[in-house]
């Protein structure tokens, strides 16, 4: 295994935090997945993911971005296999990585890609179960994103459409 000095891609570590064959074999996997809809590539870039999570500590400044990833990849499992494990696992993920993140974090990017994981993990098990405490929960974390975007940040769309949706069911 050929070690680098720093991660290749921060979106993509797997495996040992950094190793260049682990974030570059889970990053084929995702991509695989992608062009081809086999689980087993999604399967195995989740299982990398667990394994860099296995072995980052607590304070390790890519434990939310693997928190993250991880959610993501285990929301997107749970839409092609509807195993709701996945998608509770998803969101429990989801959460925890906007707890290790600081909102003012020099890259405030990912904190915010960090509430849209969690947001859409929560909208999805709103949308199977109904549960309004789901939705609630989404709009929560798209108002924290919203939040934290600067009023000039092109992102910002991505988090405004949310709000909507509260009005629509909770008349005021």
């Amino acid at each position: 295994m050929r070690e680098c000095a720093k991660p290749i891609d921060r979106v993509h570590l797997a495996a040992d935090v950094g190793t260049y064959t682990g974030a570059t074999l889970a990053k084929a996997s995702s991509r695989r997945f992608l062009r081809t809809g086999a689980t087993a590539d999604l399967d195995r870039e989740i299982t990398l993911f667990e394994q860099a999570l296995r072995a980052a500590p607590a304070d390790h400044p890519d434990r939310p971005l693997i928190l993250s990833i991880l959610g993501s990849a285990l929301r997107i499992r749970f839409e092609h296999t509807g195993n709701t494990a996945d998608l509770d696992r998803a969101i429990t993920f989801g959460e925890q990585a906007g707890t290790a993140a600081a909102p003012d974090d020099p890259a405030r990017s990912r904190y915010l890609r960090y509430l849209s994981n969690l947001g859409a993990a929560l909208r999805t098990r709103f949308e199977r179960s109904g549960n309004t405490a789901d939705l609630d929960r989404a709009i929560t974390v798209g108002e924290q994103a919203v939040a934290a975007t600067a009023l000039d940040d092109p992102a910002r769309s991505r988090y405004v459409p949310v709000q909507p949706r509260r009005r629509a069911r909770h008349p005021v």
